[in-house]
């Protein structure tokens, strides 16, 4: 190839040279510009024949085996033997995986979200599709329901900033697209979001139409966000691409209101309208506040506040450049998924009261090579500490939390007034 970067190719591309294959590995110096080079390359490989095979390859975004896979890094590095190659994702949403900005300018925008429930909501959901990786449940969409210019789009475009932005219509979807698509081409956008986060802005565009006169069958295409699954035709010939994440819709009209008055077309089915909200959840505005937000600080109305919360997430472009990482915490480790404790590289381990507990986590301890007799009688400050590198769990002590704690939690009262405080 000229000295250049190889190129990964799916034999499926070559055999239809889909994906424009053979332009791409002519631009890498091939020369493969007659029907005969390319034949007789086929050929070629048609003929070769390894004794097995020479590597893996990984094409979602998402988990694969203890990684996890981005366009432009993996989390941790791959190991030998294994190749990305995600050409059947769209390279317009590959363009979204980016970073930018500084951990000072994170924390300043995350700290807006104090008082804010709907944005403490967005951001919590930004973070259900990597869990969804190791720990699948069922499929969850919401939908921020709201008037115009209430700030619904720019919480979703905000929040989900987490992983990225759109570098030419950032300032409008973030990581995001909109519902104007047709109901097929919506599986390979799911795939390009796959244990991520799909946002999708503004219902009401889902029912133009494309140049060709299609246009997104909004029941249909609940459903099919809801199976996970692309739909099985005829011409595969290969296994079904599948994917997982958190949807976050936002529109004008609710689901039932779209539904009863026929917004997609007077068609009938034999699906209960209840069927459609369920797996759409509509999300309200909260009853006090400016639109979709409770507090906008020091900005004049609720457009300010969106405009500045954009310009700020442009300038980050993603919590991930930071190694974001997930704490689990329970007090019943039989009750945690085993993929979940299997995924975790860190294990901290406190007092525990219940003999059937205390049997639990002398199995999680010994299962990585230790044992403790004392955690029934563990004081304040001391825990079993297991990471990365560790042949066994260990005994330490830590400090206290330098902030001050109450001895009982606070009353609903004191969580709304604190809530509306600004913070530091």
């Amino acid at each position: 190839m000229g000295g250049k970067k190889p190129v990964l190719v799916s034999h499926h591309d070559l055999i239809s040279n889909k994906n424009g294959v053979f332009k791409k590995l002519s631009d890498q110096g091939a020369r493969l510009v007659t029907a005969k080079a390319q034949g007789d390359l086929l050929t070629d490989i048609q003929n070769y024949k390894p004794n097995m095979p020479l590597f893996r390859v990984a094409e979602e975004i998402g988990l694969f085996d203890d990684c996890f896979i981005l366009p432009d890094c993996t989390i941790p590095a791959l190991p030998d033997k294994v190749e990305i190659c995600l050409n059947d994702i769209p390279t317009d949403i590959i363009s979204k995986y980016k970073t930018s900005g500084t951990p000072k300018g994170w924390l300043e925008l995350a700290g807006y979200a104090v008082g804010n429930t709907r944005m403490l909501f967005a951001f919590a959901l930004n973070f259900v599709g990597p869990v969804s990786a190791i720990w699948p449940r069922e499929f969850v969409a919401f939908q921020f329901k709201a008037d115009p210019s209430s700030g619904k789009g720019a919480i979703a475009a905000v929040c989900t900033s987490t992983w990225g932005w759109d570098p030419l219509l950032g300032m409008k979807y973030g990581f995001g697209t909109n519902w104007n698509t047709t109901t097929n081409n919506l599986e390979f956008i799911c795939k390009g979001y796959n244990h991520t986060i799909l946002f999708l802005d503004e219902t009401g565009v889902a029912g133009d139409k494309d140049s060709a006169g299609k246009r997104v069958d909004f029941r249909k295409a609940i459903m099919r966000l809801d199976s996970q699954t692309v739909k099985g035709r005829m011409t595969d010939d290969g296994p079904r691409g599948v994917w997982n994440m958190p949807v976050l819709s936002t529109s004008n009209l609710s689901v039932l209101q779209m539904l009863e008055a026929g917004k997609f077309g007077n068609e009938k089915d034999d699906v209960p309208h209840r069927a459609y909200c369920d797996r759409l959840i509509d999300i309200p505005c909260p009853n006090v506040g400016y639109g979709m937000f409770e507090h906008v600080y020091d900005s004049k109305n609720n457009a300010k506040f969106s405009e500045r919360l954009k310009k700020l997430a442009s300038k980050l472009a993603q919590a991930r450049k930071y190694g974001l990482g997930m704490i689990f915490a329970t007090q019943l480790p039989k009750g945690m998924d085993n993929a979940i404790v299997s995924n975790c590289t860190t294990h901290v381990y406190g007092r525990m009261s219940s003999p059937a507990t205390i049997q639990a986590t002398r199995e999680l301890m010994a299962a990585k090579g230790g044992a403790a007799e004392d955690l029934g009688r563990l004081t304040t400050g001391e825990f079993y500490f297991s990471t990365e590198g560790f042949s066994r769990p260990i005994k330490v002590r830590t400090p206290l939390c330098l902030s001050w704690h109450p001895p009982n939690p606070p009353t609903a009262d004191e969580v709304v007034q604190r809530a509306r405080k600004k913070p530091v």
